[in-house]
């Protein structure tokens, strides 16, 4: 497989493997959901691999672009909302519903932008909280039907990476305020 292709394969595996994390959580095998927190942790990797190819070695494209975007999106998205069906709490509806409002209003405005040919870069406050996220539902795969303790745990997690969400989107909305405002004084 030629380097370049290997970004759009990363993002792919990372959309493939969210079926499976979710098939092998929900089955009642001796250790699945230590098996399912390791692909969700392996699906999670393909995201910063997948920035590292495409930086690295020449290999982006607006086509990877919008996968990554996707891949990213899906599975944080759709595990949440499939821990939310198992754990059924309203301490992980709040920052879950803060979560997906978030991407999807930001994904909106990066993608409107676009149009205008202004690329809205992701700031080290956006990583941190992706990272994060990935830390919360990590846990909280480990923990169904497991510990209260590591349950506590990671929905406290959960509700760390809501606010880091909404202090990203603010700073983003700070930035995109002051790109307009540049706009604004070059016409």
């Amino acid at each position: 497989m030629q380097i370049i292709y290997i970004p759009n394969f990363l993002s792919l595996l990372r959309i493939a493997l969210i079926p499976v994390v979710i098939v092998v959580s929900s089955q009642n095998w001796l250790y699945g959901n230590y098996l399912a927190c390791t692909l969700f942790l392996l699906a999670s990797l393909t995201d910063f691999l997948d920035g590292y190819f495409a930086r690295n070695f020449n290999a982006m494209s607006k086509l990877g672009s919008l996968l990554d975007l996707i891949a990213d999106k899906l599975l944080i998205t759709i595990c949440l909302v499939w821990l939310l069906t198992i754990y059924q709490s309203i301490f992980m509806l709040i920052p879950t519903l803060i979560i997906i409002s978030r991407e999807l209003i930001l994904s909106s405005l990066r993608e409107f932008f676009a149009y205008e040919n202004i690329k809205i870069e992701v700031s080290n406050l956006g990583k941190l909280k992706t990272t994060l996220q990935m830390i919360s539902v990590s846990i909280l795969i480990l923990a169904v039907n497991e510990n209260i303790i590591f349950q506590n745990l990671g929905i406290s997690c959960l509700w760390l990476a809501s606010l880091l969400s909404v202090l990203s989107m603010i700073n983003y909305f700070k930035y995109i305020f002051s790109l307009k405002k540049d706009i604004s004084k070059g016409e």
